[in-house]
C-alpha cells in the first residue's frame, strides 16, 4: 500500500460524507468527469483504514443508497462484463478539494474501472448508516466518518460520528460554534444533542452484517465542536508539499 496515496488539499480533518460525497469532479482542464458517489477505503497492515480512491457512477451510487436496487440492476443484464464495478479515481490523482474535486490529470482515463473489491478494500457507503452499539446497548448510527492526513500514511480514518440522524445530517454544524444561520444551527444541534464522536480504534466494525460495536471513551458532539474552535484550522497541505 502506498502511504503517499492522498494528494491535493487537506485541512486538518475531513468528514468524508460531508466533504466528499456528491462533489463534482473536474479534470485539470475543468472538464466534468462525474461526481463522487462513494469513497474507497483500504485496510493497512496495522488494521487502520486509509482513503485510497473516489468511486463514481451508478455502481458506486446504487449500493450506497439501496443495495437491493443495485443487485436487481446487475441481474437485469448479466451478460455485460464488469457491470457491477464502479469507476475509480486514485486519490493520488486529486489536485485539490474545495467546493468540488479537481484532478491533476486530463479527463481521458481519469476514472478507469475500479479493481474488484478484495478483503482489504471497503467503501464509505458500507459504514454510513450502520447501527452502533455502545458497550452492548443500541446507540444510534454512523452519520459520518472523520479522517486526518498523516505524514507517511495518507488520509487515515480516525473517528466515527455517531447519532440518530442519517448520513451527513449534521450538515457541518458540528464543525464550528459560529456556523450559521443560527436558527438552522440551533435546530440541527438540538436534534443531534445526543450525537458523539468515537475513536475508530475502540470500534469493532462488522463489514459482513453492517454494524459497529463501540467501547471506551467517546466525546459528545458539543465538546468536539468546542475543541475544534479552540484548536483552530489545521495546516493546509498542497500536492508536493512536505508535511512537518
Amino acid at each position: 500500500m502506498n502511504a503517499g496515496l492522498p494528494g491535493g488539499r487537506f485541512a486538518d480533518e475531513l468528514d468524508l460524507a460531508l466533504h466528499l460525497l456528491d462533489r463534482q469532479v473536474q479534470d485539470a482542464d475543468g472538464a466534468l468527469v462525474g461526481k463522487v458517489d462513494d469513497v474507497e477505503l483500504t485496510r493497512t497492515d496495522d488494521g487502520m483504514l486509509v482513503v485510497s480512491g473516489l468511486l463514481l457512477g451508478a455502481n458506486a451510487l446504487l449500493p450506497r443508497l439501496w443495495r437491493r436496487a443495485h443487485e436487481l440492476w446487475v441481474a437485469a443484464a448479466p451478460q455485460r462484463p464488469g457491470q457491477h464495478i464502479p469507476d475509480r479515481i486514485d486519490l493520488a490523482l486529486v489536485e485539490r478539494l474545495d467546493s468540488g474535486v479537481r484532478l491533476r490529470t486530463r479527463r481521458a482515463g481519469a476514472a478507469p474501472p475500479a479493481p474488484a473489491l478484495d478483503p482489504e478494500r471497503a467503501r464509505l457507503g458500507q459504514l454510513l448508516g450502520s447501527p452502533v452499539t455502545y458497550e452492548g446497548e443500541p446507540d444510534g448510527r454512523v452519520i459520518d466518518v472523520r479522517a486526518r492526513p498523516e505524514p507517511g500514511r495518507g488520509l487515515v480514518v480516525r473517528e466515527l460520528v455517531v447519532g440518530r440522524g442519517g448520513p451527513g445530517s449534521l450538515l457541518g454544524y458540528d464543525r464550528k460554534p459560529d456556523m450559521g444561520p443560527w436558527a438552522v444551527a440551533a435546530v440541527v444541534r438540538l436534534l443531534h444533542r445526543g450525537s458523539y464522536v468515537a475513536d475508530v480504534a475502540g470500534c469493532e466494525i462488522d463489514w459482513t452484517h453492517g454494524s459497529v460495536a463501540g467501547s471506551g471513551p467517546r466525546t459528545p458532539i458539543a465538546e468536539d465542536r468546542e475543541r475544534r474552535a479552540s484548536h483552530g484550522p489545521g495546516k493546509r497541505v498542497q500536492p508536493g508539499d512536505e508535511a512537518d
